[in-house]
């Protein structure tokens, strides 16, 4: 709605110095006629949108109601179910909460999930730049989805866009802290990338994953 203002602003001015225009123009036999229709228009048209600014306000009263009606508008908008899940936990309604968290959920495993695989098939295709550009499309429609990021790293990695790659494993480590298999990642690019220094210190708080273990060998064997 707000990409709407400007533009508005500037269809009211039209159609008000097109009015002017025609009043100028047929000032001596139809002024009368025209400013009788700009009046009545006006009477009309002033009310109706004092309504329909009203029922919006509404809508913007509470986050409750403004992400029920971003759902309502698009059913599969996973944003607005996680936003919808923070509302009723701010207000107290925890069994609402995990229903729409639960919705959330579900969307992620529908629509997330299945893209990642279907990306993951295109760049071992060598369809890189498609792979990369529908695990973009994935990371906008849900930023929250902490199971996009590393992927997204290793695509980066892969294709030698290594502080790319760095970004999107920071961005990891801020959204899930506990997602501690990924991190290991991040300092070995930290070392491909020169920042030895960085590297060194990332390695204290992080342990290699199993399979890059002395002799490759997983705690199980």
């Amino acid at each position: 709605e707000r990409y709407l203002y400007i533009p508005s602003a500037g269809f009211s001015m039209f159609v008000l110095w097109t009015a002017a225009r025609l009043l100028e123009r047929y000032v001596a036999r139809q002024r009368e006629l025209l400013l009788t229709l700009l009046v009545g228009t006006t009477v009309l048209l002033v009310p109706l949108l004092l309504y329909i600014t009203w029922q919006r306000n509404q809508v913007w009263e509470t986050e409750v109601k403004l992400f029920s009606q971003k759902i309502r508008v698009n059913p599969n908008d996973l944003l607005g179910y996680k936003y919808l899940s923070w509302a009723y936990i701010d207000k107290g309604n925890y069994k609402k909460a995990e229903f729409f968290e639960r919705r959330y959920s579900f969307l992620v495993n529908r629509y997330i999930l299945t893209g990642i695989q279907k990306a993951k098939k295109m760049f071992a295709k060598g369809e890189q730049k498609e792979a990369l550009a529908l695990m973009t499309t994935l990371l906008r429609r849900c930023p929250y989805c902490s199971q996009v990021y590393p992927v997204m790293a290793r695509f980066s990695q892969e294709m030698g866009h290594f502080n790319q790659a760095i970004l999107y494993l920071q961005a990891l480590m801020r959204l899930a802290p506990g997602q501690v298999k990924d991190f290991y990642q991040l300092g070995e690019l930290y070392k491909q990338t020169g920042q030895e220094k960085k590297a060194k210190e990332f390695y204290k708080n992080v342990s290699p994953p199993s399979s890059q273990k002395p002799g490759g060998k997983s705690q199980k064997d």
